[in-house]
């Protein structure tokens, strides 16, 4: 009963593929559609999602051409106090896994195998 239905799907399959039409279209209208809209800029969009982050970006883009806050000095981000400012190094409550160690979900694979792909 089984072979009978996979293969009354395998001729119905068949016959669809056999009896399908393909139009083709012009080619060269697709190719040249895209390329047009590409150097046109068409379908880009140079928006912000608010205006204040336009303004925000276009006041601090000004600041940076004309040198900063405009007199001149430089005050480092610490401060005025000289103090340099320490990156913390980030680190996780866990051990950190080998690729070749069982991975930690419990499957049995290797880490690499399992969550590490």
């Amino acid at each position: 009963m089984f072979l009978e239905l996979s293969a009354a799907i395998r001729e119905e399959v068949v016959s669809i593929l056999f009896h399908a039409q393909i139009e083709p279209e012009d080619a060269a209208a697709l190719h040249e559609e895209p390329v047009a809209q590409a150097r046109n800029g068409a379908g880009l969009s140079y928006a912000h999602e608010s205006a204040a982050g336009a303004q925000a970006i276009s006041a601090a883009s000004g600041a940076a051409a004309t040198g900063g806050n405009g007199g001149g000095s430089v005050t480092p981000i610490g401060g005025v106090g000289g103090a340099v400012a320490t990156q913390q190094r980030v680190t996780s409550e866990h051990e950190r896994l080998g690729r070749n160690d069982p991975c930690w979900c419990g499957s049995g694979k290797k880490f690499k195998k399992c969550h590490g792909a």
